[in-house]
């Protein structure tokens, strides 16, 4: 990611008024608050679900399923694996297939996030099958997939907004905790 920026060049404006080049991608333009906010108005499955089901909802549903691990950093990735979709847009599975070069800039948006955040890149394994394991309880939760009268309810997009930032934060503070533990284990200090 060079740090010169050809202001010619196309860019998107996030809500908290950060500039997004994509043939230049910066950092410090990438933050946590865009990315709940934006993920909680995008709605999954391209809009076709009986109410608005957001991206935001989704990747906490996913970041709970790989809590259980016990490993809070594959959790954030987890959370974060959507994380490009609140500069890229929810591009459905099918049509990226045929996009190579929507596929491209998606992954350098990827890229970009995980390495803001921490993450690991290109995701684990367990995190591409736990999104899986949450499609297929979508599929069964939610209308017009499930069947009639099975449908859950969503969460509003300002619930899903808050219920993303709570986890951001809640396993922000235990990576946290757990760096301290391991490096004053490492130090000899023991559990701090």
């Amino acid at each position: 990611m060079s740090s010169k920026v050809d202001r010619n060049s196309p860019f998107m404006r996030t809500w908290s008024g950060k500039e997004i080049y994509f043939n230049n991608l910066d950092e410090s333009a990438i933050v946590i608050e865009d990315i709940a906010h934006a993920l909680s108005l995008q709605c999954r499955f391209n809009g076709h679900c009986d109410e608005h089901y957001s991206v935001a909802e989704h990747s906490v549903k996913v970041a709970t399923k790989l809590l259980e691990t016990g490993d809070p950093t594959l959790a954030m990735t987890g959370l974060l694996h959507d994380a490009a979709e609140a500069y890229t847009g929810d591009v459905i599975s099918p049509l990226k297939k045929l996009l190579p070069g929507f596929k491209e800039i998606e992954a350098r948006v990827e890229e970009c996030v995980a390495g803001v955040f921490g993450i690991p890149y290109p995701f684990p394994q367990e995190v591409h099958v736990a999104d899986k394991s949450t499609l297929d309880d979508e599929f069964s939760s939610i209308g017009p997939f499930c069947g009639e009268g099975a449908s859950v309810e969503s969460l509003s997009p300002k619930q899903a907004e808050g219920a993303f930032l709570n986890m951001y934060y809640e396993l922000k503070e235990e990576i946290l905790v757990n760096g301290n533990k391991e490096r004053a284990a490492a130090d000899g200090l023991g559990v701090l």
